[in-house]
């Protein structure tokens, strides 16, 4: 009687090996893969997350009736997923980059909820963004010191304009007639000037 050896591929990280003579019902052999524990770290990070979900959960009912877990798993993805877009860009302006995740959880609780420091829109998962106040584009660092939330139409106002400057234009902007001040303003937002 001859034996054969079948390989049944079950996911990414294991082989699940089956000795076999001919049928399913003489299996000599079967190897399983070794039950994963997570690392001590992973434990952490995952027991800090759970303590900021509860810290934004409390946070965000001023704001929010509705779905509050699904808007406080969105604010700590958005800040995930920003942290490392900050490192990339940082990493192509050739600037530093020190900020920590922990700091972006902070700095979006501190202003959650709160009014745009240009205007007056109230920063949510809907209207806010990270800015560099000197903008990375102008050697500017991604540090805790030089980012801000403000709101997405502010951001988009502002553009690459250093804050001062930035604070200039608003100031100017106050000085002209309501429809130039809204169709200047709306073309900033744009891009378009």
């Amino acid at each position: 009687m001859v034996m054969k050896k079948r390989t049944t591929k079950l996911n990414h990280s294991s082989d699940v090996h089956v000795i076999f003579n001919g049928t399913t019902d003489d299996v000599v052999q079967l190897r399983l893969p070794k039950p994963r524990t997570p690392s001590a770290h992973a434990v952490q990070k995952t027991a800090i997350r759970i303590e900021w979900q509860e810290k934004f959960l409390e946070k965000i009912k001023s704001c929010h009736k509705r779905n509050l877990n699904k808007v406080v798993n969105k604010i700590l993805k958005r800040i995930d997923s920003t942290k490392v877009a900050m490192v990339a860009r940082s990493k192509k302006h050739n600037v530093e980059c020190n900020i920590t995740v922990e700091e972006l959880r902070e700095l979006v609780y501190n202003y959650y909820g709160q009014q745009c420091k240009y205007c007056d829109k109230i920063l949510n998962i809907n209207t806010f963004v990270f800015d560099h106040i000197i903008p990375i584009s102008k050697g500017g660092s991604s540090n805790i010191n030089n980012i801000q939330l403000i709101c997405k139409t502010s951001n988009g106002m502002k553009g690459s304009l250093h804050e001062d400057n930035f604070q200039l234009l608003l100031d100017w902007l106050e000085t002209v007639p309501e429809e130039l001040k809204k169709d200047i303003g709306i073309r900033l937002a744009r891009g378009v000037v």
